[in-house]
C-alpha cells in the first residue's frame, strides 16, 4: 500500500511518501516560499545593500571607545590612591600624636562605643576604634568590666 502525506505548521510544510509493509524510512521533501516583502522594507533593504559598510569606521570606533574606558579607569585609580592615602595618612597623624587619656571599662561597654564617646577629628568611628585597638594591643574587640584603656582626649 503507498500513501502520501504533508504536514503543515506554520510556514514550514513537509511531504512524505509512504509505503506501508515495507520498512524503509519515509522520505520528505521540503519546498521553501518566499514571503512577499512591504515595499517599505524592500527599498530600505535596497539602500542598505547598497551603502558600503567600512570596516574601519567600526575599528576606529571600538578604539576611541577603549581609550575612553581605559582613562576612566586610570582615573578611577588614582583618585582612590589619593582617597587611600590621605586617609592613611590622618589615621597615621591620629595614632601618632592625638592625646590620650586612661578610662576604666563599665558594664555594656564596646570598643565601638567608647569609639564614638572619644572620637577623633576627621576619622570614622571605626578608624577611631582601630586607634584605640593599636594603643592598647588589643587582638579582639571584647572588653571586660574593670579593663581599662587608652583613649583620645575629648
Amino acid at each position: 500500500m503507498h500513501a502520501t502525506f504533508a504536514i503543515v505548521e506554520g510556514n514550514l510544510a513537509l511531504s512524505s511518501d509512504v509505503l506501508y509493509n515495507e520498512p524503509i524510512a519515509p522520505t520528505y521533501s521540503t519546498q521553501i516560499y518566499e514571503l512577499p516583502v512591504r515595499r517599505a522594507e524592500s527599498t530600505r533593504s535596497a539602500h542598505v545593500a547598497a551603502t558600503p559598510v567600512s570596516s574601519m569606521g567600526s575599528l576606529s570606533h571600538a578604539v576611541v571607545a577603549g581609550v575612553i574606558v581605559a582613562l576612566l579607569s586610570l582615573a578611577l585609580v588614582v583618585a582612590a590612591w589619593f582617597m587611600l592615602s590621605s586617609e592613611q595618612r590622618t589615621f597615621d597623624s591620629a595614632l601618632a600624636s592625638s592625646s590620650r587619656q586612661t578610662i576604666t571599662v563599665k558594664a555594656g561597654d564596646s570598643l565601638w562605643s567608647i569609639a564614638e564617646a572619644y572620637d577623633i577629628e576627621g576619622l570614622s568611628t571605626r578608624q577611631t576604634s582601630d586607634v584605640i585597638r593599636a594603643w592598647n594591643d588589643l587582638e579582639t574587640s571584647t572588653l571586660q568590666p574593670g579593663d581599662t584603656l587608652i583613649v583620645p582626649l575629648s
